[in-house]
């Protein structure tokens, strides 16, 4: 990438326009409403991806692609050079998406009615993947602490991982945007340990740490070399998400092999000539372009705080993912109910919290990863609309 991290502000501030482009972020919604919903960007994509992508259109044959073991090495190179996580070769494996990671995860290393540990609120796919396969949902929810973070509980994850097969690990966490701190992380991996429950870590958003911070993989931990995954994508990270791709790094053998197979006998291991091109170059290419991407979101989110404070929305600041998790519950109506209104009322569209659990309900989940008078616009319509509600004692 020749621009530099100035000139690639710059262009990304430019934003570009998805409606009308079969989009489901914006043409789902009426002319007129803003879209902050979906978790993709509004941002153009790196240059590297974009000329490695009509360098093989040209070709003019997309027929079955064929994978590598050398198409992985920038994927390798990238996560040693930006985590500091050293992988091989025969610890990575590839699917059509973190979602069909996890639904691979419960379907190969749990038995129907057995028992699968998440923490809520969390990403709605988790219960889905859960549900649709005949599993149990156990949850250990997140503690809201007054400080505005959310906390594990980690004394209540050691009864709830007692008897079951597998915990479904957020971290970064969606939607609360926490991002877990080391000891957090390794005490998560002895409680699994100590009842030799599977743990798999959705790290979609491990790109996104602001602040100074550092996500922490999953896999540089200690006690990780079995019974540990970890699902990971260039699609969000590097907004292409529209291409299907993702990676599971695990060291285990054995655990990684019943994967494999059970994605064969499901027919999820088909690949995407596009998806394979575009991840190898994001991944080779991409690194300026998503540090311009961080510094716009860490922009809107430090402009946006002050003024949904001010309008009595409470805020948790998104530490680790582009998303901003929003609690409307003062204003005394059910998350649907406040979609509906800013929907209506403010011409803005959010994630509703019954996306994420009932223990969500009352919250909103807001997009960052946009130009920031977009943004800006955005939240000055939401708050001027809660204007009209009568806050409750």
């Amino acid at each position: 990438m020749s621009e530099t991290k100035p000139d690639l502000i710059k262009t990304l501030q430019s934003g570009i326009v998805r409606r009308g482009t079969d989009c489901e972020k914006w043409d789902t919604c009426e002319e007129g409403v803003m879209a902050m919903w979906v978790a993709d960007m509004d941002f153009p994509i790196a240059d590297g991806i974009q000329a490695a992508i009509e360098q093989r259109v040209a070709h003019h044959a997309w027929g079955y692609p064929m994978h590598r073991p050398e198409d992985d090495d920038s994927l390798i190179a990238y996560y040693l050079r930006n985590h500091g996580l050293s992988l091989s070769h025969e610890e990575i494996f590839h699917t059509r998406g973190v979602v069909d990671s996890l639904q691979l995860a419960v379907h190969a290393l749990t038995a129907p009615g057995e028992k699968v540990v998440i923490q809520t609120p969390v990403y709605g796919p988790f219960f889905r993947v859960i549900r649709a396969t005949g599993r149990q949902i156990v949850e250990n929810p997140l503690i809201e602490t007054e400080s505005g973070r959310w906390e594990m509980d980690l004394q209540d994850l050691d009864k709830q991982l007692c008897g079951a097969k597998l915990l479904l690990l957020c971290s970064p966490h969606n939607p609360t945007g926490r991002l877990w701190e080391k000891e957090t992380l390794q005490k998560v991996v002895d409680l699994c340990k100590k009842h030799e429950v599977y743990l798999v870590a959705d790290e979609i958003h491990c790109d996104f740490a602001l602040d100074g911070k550092k996500h922490v993989p999953i896999l540089s931990l200690s006690g990780t070399e079995t019974g540990v995954a970890q699902c990971v994508s260039a699609t969000k990270s590097f907004n292409i998400a529209g291409l299907a791709q993702s990676a599971v790094l695990c060291r285990d053998r054995e655990m990684k092999a019943k994967m494999v197979e059970k994605m064969g006998e499901l027919g999820l291991n088909e690949g995407n000539v596009m998806a394979l091109i575009a991840t190898k170059a994001a991944y080779a290419t991409g690194d300026c372009w998503l540090q311009a991407v961080k510094s716009i979101i860490r922009t809107n989110r430090d402009l946006a705080i002050p003024k949904l404070r001010e309008a009595g929305i409470k805020v948790y600041p998104n530490e680790g993912i582009y998303l901003m998790f929003l609690d409307f519950r003062a204003f005394g109506l059910s998350s649907d109910e406040m979609c509906d209104f800013l929907i209506k009322n403010a011409k803005v569209r959010l994630n509703s919290g019954s996306d994420y659990g009932p223990r969500a309900e009352g919250f909103m989940r807001l997009n960052l990863a946009a130009p920031t008078d977009w943004v800006l616009k955005g939240i000055s319509r939401i708050c001027n609309a809660v204007k009209m509600l009568e806050r409750k004692a």
